[in-house]
Formats: structure tokens, C-alpha cells, sequence
């Protein structure tokens, strides 16, 4: 049984069998471009504390940034190994829709071609620590990006802050990616008011691909 094993995570992935031509790119710490989009009614000051709080990781922040700064920021030749992205989002039928600021916003279609030069750049990991990001993860993966990181569906502020900050801690230390999601996972059933707070986040999984440690 499935409990039996309580590091075991469940991953999705898409029908597609492809292996993604990667550049290799080195670099002596963990490159993450860290995006805080509106933060209107949220608040966004744990999740920047807990990229902050990571050893060996070398983050650039943009906080409310206008479309053009992040697609460039996407395309930089330094490469990211890590994308991540805090603040409101949604799903507009399959796909989803990401807010920079007050009054921009995003569908992943109108900036595939920057994930796409950033993938091939390099990029591992998109995390998106914002609600309803399904048909975001959905169209990361047709990307074949090697692993995203979403909540499936609206997820309270406490919550979204609580699993980024477990998650990160376990697989900053070395823990395989699966087994840190899921701990982080577990670890939200201290929020009883939000029954299913555990379900809440999911891996998208290029299956061709070895998650990044």
C-alpha cells in the first residue's frame, strides 16, 4: 500500500514522450529568478524570506514587474535553473494567466517563446506558489520543461506560504525533490479550517527527465 511508503510523491505528466535538448549550464549556485506579481490582499514577505533564508542559491528578484522586463529577464543568457512566480493567477480554460502588477497580466501563451529560450537555456523547475495554477503547470509541460511545481486549485495565503517554506527547507538540505514536496504536503494538515490543504499542491514531470537535485 501507498502508506506504507510515506516519502513516495505522485507526479503528473503529459501523453508526450520527448526528451528536451538542454544547454548545461553551470554555475557555482542555484540561479533562481523570483517573480512577485500583484500582491493585492496577499502577502508575498514570507515567500521572498524563505528564497532568502537558501544556501547556495544566487536569486534575482522582480516585484511587480512590467511584461517586457520579465520576458527579458527570461531570455538572459546567464541562464536560471529555477523560475519561480508568487501572486495572483487563474486559469482561463486550459490555460493560465499570471498578474504582474495592477494592471498587466499574462497568459503563459503570451511569453512561451521566453520559456521556451529559458528551458533550452537551462531551466529545471517553474514553481508557482499562487491559486488555481493547473492550466499553468498544464502548459509548462507541453513546453517540456523538466518539472513544475503549482496549487491546483485557490489557495489560502497561510497555506500557499506554509508549503513553500517546508518544501524549500527539505530540498535545500538534499532530500530527492518528490520526497520534499511530499513532506511539505503533509505538513499542511495543520491547517484544519482548509480541509484538502494537502491535495492543494502537484508536480507536472517531463518523465524523460531526472529531477534536479
Amino acid at each position: 500500500m501507498l502508506s506504507d511508503y510515506p516519502d513516495v510523491g505522485i507526479g503528473y505528466s503529459t501523453n508526450e514522450n520527448y526528451t528536451p535538448s538542454l544547454i548545461q549550464t553551470i554555475h557555482n549556485k542555484v540561479s533562481i529568478l523570483a517573480v512577485f506579481g500583484d500582491s493585492k490582499n496577499i502577502d508575498l514577505t514570507e515567500d521572498r524570506q524563505a528564497i532568502n533564508n537558501l544556501k547556495n542559491t544566487e536569486p534575482v528578484f522582480l516585484h511587480q514587474p512590467i511584461s517586457r522586463e520579465l520576458i527579458q529577464q527570461l531570455r538572459s543568457r546567464r541562464g536560471w535553473d529555477v523560475f519561480f512566480f508568487a501572486g495572483h493567477s487563474q486559469r482561463e480554460i486550459n490555460v493560465g494567466r499570471i498578474y504582474l502588477n495592477e494592471r498587466e497580466s499574462l497568459t503563459l501563451d503570451q511569453f512561451k517563446n521566453a520559456l521556451t529560450e529559458a528551458i533550452s537555456n537551462g531551466l529545471k523547475i517553474a514553481i508557482f506558489n499562487s491559486c488555481d495554477g493547473l492550466g499553468l503547470a498544464q502548459r509548462l509541460a507541453d513546453l517540456h520543461i523538466p518539472v513544475v511545481i503549482a496549487m491546483q486549485e485557490i489557495v489560502p495565503d497561510l497555506v500557499a506560504q506554509s508549503f513553500l517554506k517546508e518544501f524549500l527547507t527539505e530540498y535545500n538540505c538534499g532530500l530527492p525533490l518528490y520526497t520534499a514536496v511530499r513532506r511539505a504536503q503533509a505538513r499542511l494538515e495543520e491547517f484544519t479550517d482548509y480541509p484538502g490543504a494537502t491535495w492543494l499542491p502537484l508536480i507536472f514531470q517531463n518523465p524523460n527527465v531526472i529531477p534536479p537535485q
